[in-house]
């Protein structure tokens, strides 16, 4: 099949960042080897002709305001975007996109810091107007929420134009904190260096973990614990995603995760993880409860019983439903009483009843039948 060019939208201020030329790199050759153009576009949409692009669209940027916004002029033209490295959950399920799992890398940089014994834990430098910068914010409290995890919201440093202003605001409760987390690699190796003017020592006073793997983070000294993200594989998948959606135009959206790793270096000591980690974050074991309550259970039984009916056992449940005897409702059915009878015992045992009465007692309970 024969694609019209790939087109490829791009926030200004993002385009000259390390991981969109990364990402890029990925696109050109990926796109390359199936023989499709790339046109990147960094203007302004105005000068644009949407109706001259494809029904599929690309869109890379930092910031959820230019996403939203290219997202809901793309939808008035009917037209599907795909995000390049960015979680796509937070703009609806149509949107389609290529990137690691930010939650997933969030919640292990966490539990790996409790593993070394650094349980207090501050997130600064987050950005609030980057989309991946509040996914892992969201990240650390649903964590907080559901697991053995600590963490309040004044332990959240936001980069608000100023990282220096960030880390003065940092220094008034930094005597808190045995960890740092911060949202990429830049940002990490900037905290380092007001750090170390300040006197606080990396890692022994507070350990300093960080995302992308980035050139600097091998360089620096301490070097960055960090996590590597595979931005030209990522580029790679959004130019297989693109094609898949120009293909498959009745697919409304697809996501695609790209794997990430944990790279351990000096700025923990180069402490690898130990069994502790997978005790800290194991869920409170209420949690295995919610099943167990009976009302649900019930419900999940009708539910169970249900699906495994056929047209004519809904008749006979119909019958049932009526307080028709099952002499009465083998007659209007043709069918045998042992048959019926057969069928009838399937049903409740499905249902986990013992008899008519609990069967039908169940079901007015729960259908309203």
């Amino acid at each position: 099949m024969t694609h019209k060019y790939l087109p490829l939208f791009v926030e200004p201020s993002y385009s000259s960042s390390p991981w969109f030329k990364e990402t890029l790199a990925g696109i050109e050759d990926e796109a390359s080897r199936h023989k499709i153009e790339v046109k990147t576009f960094i203007e302004s949409i105005e000068q644009v002709d949407i109706h001259a692009l494809p029904s599929v669209v690309t869109l890379a940027s930092r910031s959820r305001s230019y996403l939203n916004a290219m997202i809901d002029h793309m939808e008035n033209h009917s037209k599907k975007s795909i995000l390049a490295g960015v979680d796509s959950g937070y703009f609806g399920e149509n949107i389609s996109s290529a990137t690691v799992s930010r939650t997933a890398e969030t919640i292990r940089l966490i539990s790996y810091m409790y593993s070394c014994g650094r349980s207090k834990i501050a997130l600064f430098g987050l950005d609030q107007i980057s989309n991946n910068d509040m996914v892992r914010y969201s990240a650390v409290f649903n964590a907080a929420s559901n697991y053995d995890f600590h963490i309040e919201p004044e332990d959240v440093y936001f980069n608000n134009g100023s990282l220096s202003e960030c880390f003065d605001l940092f220094m008034e409760r930094s005597s808190q904190y045995n960890a740092v987390i911060c949202p990429n690699d830049i940002v990490a190796i900037c905290f380092m260096q007001f750090a170390r003017n300040k006197g606080i020592r990396v890692p022994e006073d507070i350990f300093v973990g960080s995302f992308g793997n980035f050139h600097c983070s091998r360089l620096c000294n301490p070097s960055l614990t960090t996590f590597s993200i595979d931005f030209y594989e990522i580029g790679v998948q959004i130019v297989n995603s693109w094609i898949f959606l120009m293909e498959n135009p009745h697919i409304a959206s697809m996501k695609i995760t790209t794997p990430s790793k944990l790279i351990i270096r000096e700025s923990t000591a180069s402490l690898e993880e130990n069994n502790y980690v997978h005790r800290v974050f194991e869920q409170p074991a209420q949690a295995d409860r919610y099943y167990q309550d009976p009302l649900l259970s019930k419900a999940f039984d009708i539910e169970n019983c249900m699906s495994l009916r056929d047209a004519l056992d809904m008749k006979i449940i119909n019958g049932i439903m009526q307080h028709k005897v099952y002499e009465h409702i083998s007659e209007e059915l043709f069918i045998s009483t042992s048959a019926l009878r057969y069928r009838v015992s399937k049903m409740y045992q499905d249902a986990r009843v013992d008899n008519k009465t609990e069967f039908i007692k169940l079901l007015e309970q729960y259908l309203f039948w």
